[in-house]
């Protein structure tokens, strides 16, 4: 009962206030100012001009009409206009940085997207998360702003994007899907010849790419893969010209030639005397070189090498008395790589002894030193080769002896022996 009587009163005086609301609402009241001075007086006429103007009326009819009509529904004369080629879908925003090649001309405010025409797809739109060339097909039944696409490389692929998103192709890129071709190589040039050369060493690999997905080709060499915006192509392991590229949509290509050059031949980048290799009071000569394979303009990383046997020739004087056996070459066996910066290791170029015994007397001795190389790849059967010469003189009773090979050369000459009195 208490409860109730309360809330009973309550309604009461709620209702008593909304009635006395409603009558001070009602009515007007008799204090109203009004500025009479000039500048207001002129402020209310401008005003006045103003709301009864043919554009004002108009912008409240396009709001009324906004508020009645959802984004989504377009008059049937839009729809009808929207299926015609090359209709005028919307304006493209002039993008804030230009890549290097583009003609900024291309990109000025209020350029107009055309249905059937190529776009760059700069950024990833509702279905369409790769940077891409489309082709717009049309803009019915999609938010305001955004236009169907559909991917020029394969069409299946198809999705909204924002107008803003899309930019026309620059002039590099022929308005067409038919953009120039960017290479790298792998390996650097030891010569510091620059990574986008067009001569290579036998076996080098070189990167390709394009701005969408190609249909590629090698008229020799090889491609990692024939179908993608980036390949992989290594070079024959034969002299030559090459020719990558790609197929376009409406049958032409678009390629570059690159050479592939063979190993030149062998230089010395570091030397050191081997002397403490033989007794002191023995004849013997040798040398530790460093080497590279040439030239230095290209990279040999993928070739293979190893020295090849052979007997001893042009043999005079004091080695006459040595078992030819002895003389034979006989380096070690096995094919060594060569490193991307070309170098080779090192050769141990050395006396077949380790140290020869007197009487001593001029003689002379040589080996033909076959150099052999291979792609990496490649058959050990097929190789090529380049032929080098290691000499051998005992110069005279005393044992002084000298080693030459790659141009270098080295003497030594025992300790406590003596030329003998004539």
């Amino acid at each position: 009962m208490f409860t109730h009587a309360n809330k009973t009163q309550q309604n009461k005086t709620t209702s008593a206030a909304s009635k006395l609301a409603q009558k001070q609402t009602s009515g007007t009241s008799s204090f109203q100012l009004v500025d009479n001075r000039p500048e207001a007086i002129a402020q209310r006429k401008l005003q006045e001009m103003a709301n009864n103007s043919p554009q004002t009326k108009q912008a409240s009819q396009l709001q009324a009409f906004a508020a009645n009509h959802p984004a989504q529904q377009q008059q049937p004369s839009q729809k009808k206009a929207s299926s015609e080629s090359g209709r005028r879908v919307g304006r493209v925003k002039p993008t804030i940085q230009m890549t290097r090649g583009d003609d900024a001309g291309l990109e000025r405010e209020g350029d107009v997207l055309e249905v059937g025409k190529h776009y760059r797809v700069t950024v990833s739109g509702h279905k369409m998360k790769f940077d891409d060339i489309v082709i717009i097909t049309d803009d019915k039944n999609v938010p305001d702003g955004y236009v169907n696409v559909k991917r020029a490389t394969n069409p299946k692929e198809q999705g909204l994007v924002k107008s803003d998103h899309l930019k026309k192709l620059s002039l590099s890129e022929g308005r067409q899907d038919n953009s120039l071709i960017g290479h790298h190589t792998v390996f650097r040039a030891p010569g510091g010849t620059p990574n986008t050369r067009m001569e290579v060493g036998i076996g080098e690999e070189v990167r390709f790419q394009s701005d969408i997905t190609r249909d590629w080709f090698a008229t020799s060499g090889q491609l990692n893969k024939k179908k993608g915006r980036r390949v992989q192509w290594k070079a024959p392991d034969k002299e030559g010209s090459s020719e990558i590229g790609f197929n376009n949509s409406d049958g032409s290509k678009k390629s570059i030639k690159i050479s592939t050059i063979v190993p030149t031949g062998i230089s010395v980048i570091n030397k050191t005397n081997l002397d403490d290799r033989y007794p002191a009071d023995m004849a013997g000569v040798g040398m530790y070189l460093q080497l590279e394979l040439l030239p230095k303009t290209v990279s040999f990383g993928n070739v293979m090498y190893q020295e090849g046997p052979g007997e001893a020739e042009g043999i005079t004087g004091y080695y006459m008395q040595v078992d030819s056996k002895t003389l034979e070459h006989q380096p070690t066996i096995g094919w060594g790589k060569v490193h991307e910066d070309n170098y080779m290791g090192g050769d141990n170029v050395t006396t077949p002894f380790d140290g020869e015994k007197g009487p001593y007397s001029f003689g002379i001795f040589l080996w033909e030193c076959p150099f052999y190389y291979k792609e990496t790849s490649s058959d050990p059967s097929d190789n090529h080769k380049l032929d080098y010469i290691q000499k051998f003189i005992m110069h005279d009773q005393t044992g002084k002896m000298t080693v030459e090979k790659f141009g270098e050369s080295h003497t030594r000459t025992p300790q406590g022996i003596k030329r003998p009195k004539s």
